[in-house]
C-alpha cells in the first residue's frame, strides 16, 4: 500500500497519447516514488465518453485515419504520485484491507488510530510534496516548459466588479469583463519523457540558474515583471559565476585570494571582459546577447538600489532569450 498525492495542475500537462499510463520511478529521501499518468481520459468523440475522467485528462487533438479519428494529444489535469510506505511509518496495512472495498475502511481503522495516522500522514505528505516539486523542476529543465507545475494566474491586486456609472456609483450603466488568457504548452514527447526518467533515476538536481530562469518566465507570464527581472539576473549571474569558479578549480587550495576576488567580481566588469576570459568566450554569445545581459543586470541593480525603472514586458522577453542562450550551454 502506498501514500498517494493526487496533483491538480495549475497549467495542464500536454502529452502525446502514447504516454497515457506511463510512469516515472525514482528514489527520493530513501523512498520509492512513482509519478503516473492515468490511462483514463475524456473524449467527446468516443461512443461512450468516460465522463468521470473529464477532470483527470481530456483529448484535445485528433488525427484522421481510415478507421476514424485517433487521439493524438491529451491534456492532463491530474497526476498521481505515490510514496512508498515503510515499516517505520507505523501504519498497519495488510492485503485483506483492499480485497473488499466495502470493508477496506473498517479494517484499516481497526488496526490504526486517527492520531497515529495523522502523524505518519503529515510526514508522508511532506515527502510527497517535495518529491513532486523535484519532478516538476526536472520536467521544466528537460522540456523547457517554464510554466509547468507553477501557478500562472495574474493576481489582481484590487479585485472587484468594474463598471461604468453615471451619477450614483452604485448604479452601473455597463459592466466591464476583461478577456481571459489561456496558456497552452507544447506536448511532452516520448523522447522527453525518457530523458526525464534518466535524470530522475540518476538523482540529478536542477541548477539554480535553470530553476530561476523558468521562474522568471513564469513570473513574466503572471504579470510580475519586476520579479521576472530579478530572477533573470539571478539565473545569468549564478551561471556566469559557476563558469568562473570552474576556471580556477585546478588552482591549489591555498589560492584563496583569487577565488574570493572572482566570487565578488562585479558582473558589469565581468561582461565588459567577457571575450577575454576563455571560459566565458567559449560560450560564443553574440554582441546583441551580451548587450541584453548587461541590460538585465543594469535593471536589476537599479531596482535593488531603489531607483524608478520603467519595466517593459516586451523588452524582458527579448532579454530572456539571451539568458536562455547563456544558461542552456
Amino acid at each position: 500500500m502506498d501514500f498517494v498525492l493526487r496533483c491538480e495542475m495549475p497549467v495542464d500537462l500536454l502529452v502525446v497519447s502514447e504516454l497515457l499510463g506511463n510512469e516515472h520511478k525514482f528514489s527520493f529521501e530513501g523512498r520509492e516514488i512513482v509519478l503516473k499518468l492515468s490511462k483514463r481520459y475524456f473524449s467527446s468523440d468516443d461512443d461512450e465518453p468516460d465522463q468521470e475522467a473529464s477532470k483527470i485528462a481530456r483529448c484535445v487533438g485528433w488525427s484522421k485515419e481510415p478507421s476514424g479519428k485517433r487521439a493524438v494529444h491529451i491534456s492532463i489535469e491530474k497526476l498521481f504520485l505515490t510514496v512508498q510506505v515503510l515499516d517505520s511509518d507505523d501504519i498497519d496495512v495488510a492485503s485483506e484491507m483492499v480485497i473488499s472495498e466495502a470493508k477496506t475502511s473498517d479494517l484499516f481503522w481497526e488496526k490504526n488510530t486517527p492520531q497515529r495516522f495523522q502523524e505518519a500522514g503529515r510526514k508522508l505528505s511532506n515527502i510527497a510534496s517535495r518529491a513532486f516539486d523535484y519532478w516538476c523542476r526536472v520536467t521544466r529543465w528537460k522540456t523547457g516548459l517554464s510554466y509547468f507545475g507553477l501557478p500562472l494566474e495574474r493576481h489582481e491586486a484590487h479585485p472587484g466588479w468594474r463598471y461604468l456609472a453615471s451619477v450614483d456609483p452604485l448604479e452601473y450603466v455597463a459592466s466591464f469583463n476583461d478577456t481571459a488568457t489561456i496558456h497552452v504548452l507544447p506536448s511532452v514527447t516520448v523522447q522527453e519523457w525518457e530523458v526525464i526518467q534518466e535524470s530522475l533515476q540518476a538523482g540529478v538536481q536542477t541548477s539554480l540558474w535553470i530553476d530561476t530562469f523558468h521562474e522568471s518566465n513564469r513570473r513574466l507570464a503572471a504579470g510580475d515583471v519586476r520579479g521576472a527581472y530579478l530572477d533573470a539576473a539571478v539565473s545569468a549571474e549564478s551561471f556566469i559565476r559557476h563558469k568562473l569558479m570552474q576556471s580556477v578549480a585546478a588552482l591549489p587550495a591555498t589560492e584563496t585570494a583569487i577565488r574570493k576576488r572572482i566570487e565578488s567580481w562585479n558582473m558589469t566588469d565581468v561582461l565588459s571582459r567577457f571575450d577575454k576570459i576563455s571560459t566565458l568566450s567559449s560560450l560564443d554569445l553574440s554582441r546583441e546577447q551580451l548587450a541584453n545581459l548587461r541590460s538585465v543586470f543594469d535593471t536589476r541593480n537599479a531596482i535593488m538600489h531603489g531607483k524608478h525603472v520603467d519595466l517593459k514586458e516586451a523588452e524582458l522577453k527579448v532579454m530572456l532569450k539571451s539568458v536562455k542562450a547563456l544558461v542552456d550551454k
